[in-house]
């Protein structure tokens, strides 16, 4: 099985609580959150890059869950998005879904999984650069995500919302 495969499985698995997939709106207002904490992590200032690496990586991995989640609930295969402006930030990304999905949510604008999967792909493309800076490829990212849910969700599965932290 490909890191791909693997790391799809689990967040699939994960995106379940109580037998039932998260929301949409879930999924969104979580990117979004993680997409802060990126760039909260990115923006601080640390002794060396051995501690900068520490703040980042798990952050852009918990990013990567996220656009992971949000491409398996659409029903779309990871990769499949057209591309976008290269200048457009994960940030103004993640804010961009969150939109997209309130106005689906709460306006009844039918949301548009071809304009998501290009926001998606902006994401994914920035989690690529911040992984370069560390040395990383975007499966590290996974592998890395993977081995800290492995430790947090040793069940498989979030217990008691956020689980243990």
């Amino acid at each position: 099985m490909s890191w791909e495969q693997e790391y799809c499985e689990m967040v699939n698995e994960l995106m379940h609580k109580d037998g039932e997939p998260s929301p949409l709106w879930v999924l969104a207002l979580g990117l979004c959150g993680e997409a802060a904490e990126v760039s909260v992590a990115s923006n601080t200032a640390y002794d060396d890059d051995f501690q900068a690496s520490h703040a980042v990586l798990p952050e852009l991995g918990d990013v990567l869950w996220y656009v992971t989640a949000i491409t398996i609930r659409l029903g779309m295969r990871q990769g499949r998005a057209h591309a976008t402006a290269l200048d457009m930030t994960m940030y103004e990304a993640a804010g961009l879904i969150a939109d997209v999905v309130k106005k689906d949510a709460w306006h009844g604008k039918p949301l548009d999984p071809t304009k998501v999967g290009a926001y998606l792909e902006t994401i994914i493309s920035a989690i690529r650069g911040h992984a370069r800076c560390y040395g990383l490829t975007l499966e590290g990212i996974a592998r890395l995500n993977m081995k800290k849910l492995r430790a947090r969700y040793p069940g498989g599965v979030f217990a008691e919302g956020g689980g243990v932290r």
